[in-house]
């Protein structure tokens, strides 16, 4: 399973990445890290669910651990 580090998060990800998906990881990260709300859209297909689940439970485990 690939990881990719985003703003000092590892981030298990099923498959490997597109640009699109790493970006939209990163500003889900981004807005989590800032407390703040985050609008992000994408086109149909481009995996905004998964992007959405891995990055915030990577998220979540760094600030349990």
């Amino acid at each position: 399973m690939p990881r990719y580090e985003i703003r000092g998060v590892e981030v298990d990800f099923p498959f490997d990445a597109y640009d699109c998906q790493l970006v939209y990881m990163e500003k889900v990260i981004t807005a989590l890290q800032q407390g703040s709300n985050a609008l992000l859209e994408s086109p149909t297909g481009t995996g905004k669910t998964l992007c959405l689940l891995c990055a915030t439970l990577a998220w979540r485990r760094t600030r349990v651990a």
